[in-house]
């Protein structure tokens, strides 16, 4: 095409085909956000998470995959095997859930955050490993606590052989984030925890319209970074699908002294050029690092830690 067809469209998005999908995927969604072609209501920033990235295309795969095999038979399909669970969960039981409730709404926290957009949920639960319909090669991918696949396998079969049982846990604390999510700790039993594929244990008890609750591991993540930056700024950085510029910048903050997100977030322009060589990846890097730390948060801690108590249920999609 030449200058002058290329002038008639509102830009013009390069895709680097060595990365991987979630990659371009993400950086696509930022360039159409930066050529503001998405609607005011659009919540972009929602769309661009790692595990709803993996959810839609585990489904694009499945449609491809469908329709491939429409096209080799036209035989008449069989009825479809049991479902398999989309994710295992701690689900808390009625009075647990009720209590958790009261100290949240009960609080001042809530007030300002309610106010902020925060609604409160009716259903809580403590993810302990997320599937997503993958295989345990992705699952395990995804999920640095996991030693690989196999311990997936293990981990599902001991979750099905334990369905149904009755566990102890933990709330010292509940941390939330101007008009997006509020979500509470959880202190895992050890053993219990040995068990949990995620880098922070919680329950989502609060969005605002429109935000998923995977935002609640980005904000546990950060809130995490920030009490130490060394220990935390992988598993933070994870969130914002830029793990791979994890040991950069990690030196760079040592070497420039900042010791919180907040911190490496007012220097990511200095941060990026430090990790990429080209203006065009300079710029995406800093500008997560930007909008990653826009909203404050803020953290209601409890005299005593909630004991409250779930049973170790496989949540089917949709559920």
């Amino acid at each position: 095409m030449d200058k002058d067809e290329l002038s008639k469209f509102c830009g013009v998005l390069k895709v680097d085909m060595t990365q991987s999908s979630i990659v371009q995927i993400m950086k696509l969604l930022s360039d159409l956000e930066d050529l503001d072609v998405f609607g005011i209501d659009m919540e972009v920033d929602q769309l661009m998470g790692e595990e709803r990235l993996l959810q839609a295309l585990h489904a694009a795969k499945k449609v491809e995959s469908d329709l491939a095999e429409a096209g080799k038979s036209k035989e008449k399909p069989t009825k479809p095997a049991a479902t398999a669970p989309w994710y295992w969960a701690l689900q808390l039981e009625q009075g647990s859930s009720e209590k958790l409730l009261q100290a949240w709404e009960g609080s001042e926290d809530y007030v300002t955050a309610s106010a902020s957009g925060i609604e409160s949920k009716s259903e809580h639960h403590v993810t302990m490993l997320y599937l997503g319909g993958g295989k345990d090669e992705e699952v395990a991918a995804r999920n640095p606590r996991l030693s690989g696949p196999q311990q997936v396998a293990t981990l599902k079969e001991e979750f099905k052989q334990r369905q149904g049982e009755a566990l102890s846990l933990e709330v010292p604390r509940i941390v939330w984030e101007d008009g997006r999510v509020a979500a509470a700790a959880v202190v895992l039993p050890d053993q219990l925890r040995q068990l949990c594929a995620n880098d922070f244990p919680h329950i989502t008890i609060g969005l605002a319209p429109r935000v998923n609750a995977v935002v609640s591991n980005e904000l546990l993540a950060r809130r995490a970074a920030t009490d130490d930056l060394q220990t935390g700024l992988q598993a933070w950085l994870r969130q914002l699908s830029l793990q791979q510029y994890g040991p950069q910048l990690a030196r760079w903050c040592q070497q420039m002294g900042a010791a919180t997100p907040d911190e490496l977030a007012e220097f990511a322009v200095d941060a990026a050029q430090a990790v990429e060589a080209d203006q065009e990846s300079q710029e995406r890097v800093a500008q997560v690092l930007q909008k990653a730390v826009q909203r404050p948060i803020h953290e209601l801690m409890f005299d005593s830690p909630l004991q409250l108590t779930a049973l170790l249920q496989g949540v089917g999609r949709g559920q």
